[in-house]
C-alpha cells in the first residue's frame, strides 16, 4: 500500500509560516493540536506538545512520533484491564497503530478516484504522487485581542441529498470505531444488525473512548465540517505474517458506516465549545505571560494535570538540523 499519510507540524507548514510572514495572526497551531488541548480534561494517556514564543507570536507544535499522531482505543474505560506485554497485539501502543492503520486506510477507501476539489492553498506533500487525498483548510479565530490561525483537515466533501438544487457540497468527516476484543456481551458483527443493539453499542463506544471522539468532534467543528461518516471495523482473521513469522498479521472488515451530525455527537458527548475556548484562553495567556523561549505543555500520566516546562531551545532538533 503506496499511499503516504502525513503529519505536518505547526512551524513545519509552509501556509501558515507564511500567515505568520504576513502577520494574518500571532498564535499558530493545527486541528489536532488545539482539539488535544481542548479536551485535556477527559485525557488518561500522557502526551506533549512543544511551544516556541516569539514576543507575542506562539507555534504550537508536536514532535515527530508524537502520541497526538495517534488513534487511541478504550482509553476511558472502567472495564478494561489493559495488556502488558509489549509483542502482544493487544498491547495499548500496538492497539494505537491499529486503529491509526484503520483510520487512515479507511478515509481513503470512501473517497471516489474520479472525482476531485481544488483549494487555493498547495497540499501540504505538494509533489508527492503518493500523498494521501486529504484536503486542508486555514482558519482565523478571534481569541481577545489574539487572532489565532488553525490548519484543519478535510476528509472528504458528498452533495446533500435533502438540500435545495444547486447548493453546495458539505464536508463530511471519515472516522473509525474498531472493535478488537468481541465477548459474549459485546460483539459488533450480531449487535450492529439489530437497531436495539445499535442503542447499546454506540453509548458504549463513546463512553469507553470519550477522549478520542471529543477530539474528533472538536476538529470537525474547528473546520466547520457538518458531517461524521463513522465506520464500525472489526477483527476478521488473525494469522502470522508471511514476512515475520513472529509478528500477527490482522485482517479487518467494515460492517457498516453510520451517518451522524457533528452537533448531535457534541450534544451527546456534551461538548461546549465556549468552554473548550476557554481552555485555550487560559493556555494561551499563560504561554504570553512567558519569557521568550521553548517549553513543553505534558499531560501527566498518573493525574488529570497538565505541566508547562521550559526547555533548552535545542530540544527535541534532530542531528540534521543541527549540523544544518
Amino acid at each position: 500500500y503506496k499511499t503516504q499519510f502525513f503529519n505536518v507540524s505547526t512551524s513545519d507548514d509552509q501556509a501558515i509560516l507564511d500567515y505568520a510572514g504576513d502577520q494574518t495572526g500571532n498564535i499558530f497551531i493545527t486541528d489536532s493540536i488545539l482539539s488535544t488541548l481542548m479536551s485535556a480534561g477527559r485525557s488518561q494517556y500522557s502526551w506533549d506538545i512543544v511551544v516556541n514564543k516569539y514576543g507575542n507570536v506562539l507555534f504550537f507544535d508536536k514532535r515527530d512520533g508524537s502520541a497526538i499522531d495517534f488513534v487511541n482505543t478504550f482509553e476511558t474505560a472502567n472495564e478494561y484491564n489493559a495488556v502488558e506485554e509489549k509483542e502482544s497485539i493487544d498491547y495499548p501502543r500496538n492497539l494505537s497503530k491499529e486503529a491509526t492503520m484503520i483510520n487512515q486506510f479507511l478515509s481513503q477507501q470512501l473517497l471516489k478516484k474520479d472525482v476531485k476539489k481544488d483549494f487555493e492553498e498547495d497540499h501540504i506533500a505538494e509533489g508527492d504522487e503518493y500523498a494521501a487525498r486529504k484536503a486542508y483548510s486555514y482558519r482565523k479565530y478571534e481569541l481577545g485581542q489574539h487572532k489565532l490561525i488553525v490548519r484543519c483537515t478535510l476528509d472528504a466533501y458528498e452533495a446533500n441529498p435533502y438540500a435545495e438544487e444547486g447548493a453546495s457540497p458539505e464536508f463530511v468527516s471519515i472516522k473509525a470505531a474498531n472493535e478488537f476484543l468481541p465477548s459474549k456481551k459485546s460483539n459488533w458483527k450480531t449487535q450492529l444488525d439489530s437497531s436495539a443493539s445499535m442503542g447499546v453499542v454506540i453509548p458504549d463506544e463513546l463512553k469507553n473512548n470519550a477522549a478520542k471522539y471529543a477530539k474528533w468532534v472538536l476538529e470537525a467543528s474547528l473546520a466547520d465540517v457538518p458531517n461524521f461518516h463513522l465506520a464500525f471495523v472489526t477483527r476478521d482473521k488473525i494469522s502470522a505474517d508471511p514476512e515475520n513469522k513472529e509478528k500477527k498479521k490482522i485482517d479487518h472488515a467494515i460492517l457498516g458506516v453510520y451517518d451522524f451530525k457533528t452537533e448531535e455527537l457534541a450534544k451527546i458527548l456534551n461538548l461546549n465549545m465556549a468552554n473548550a475556548w476557554g481552555i485555550i484562553n487560559l493556555i494561551v495567556q499563560n504561554m504570553l505571560a512567558q519569557e521568550d523561549g521553548k517549553y513543553v505543555i505534558f499531560k501527566d500520566p498518573l493525574k488529570p494535570i497538565v505541566r508547562v516546562y521550559s526547555v533548552p531551545a535545542k530540544t527535541f532538533e534532530s542531528s540534521d538540523e543541527e549540523d544544518d
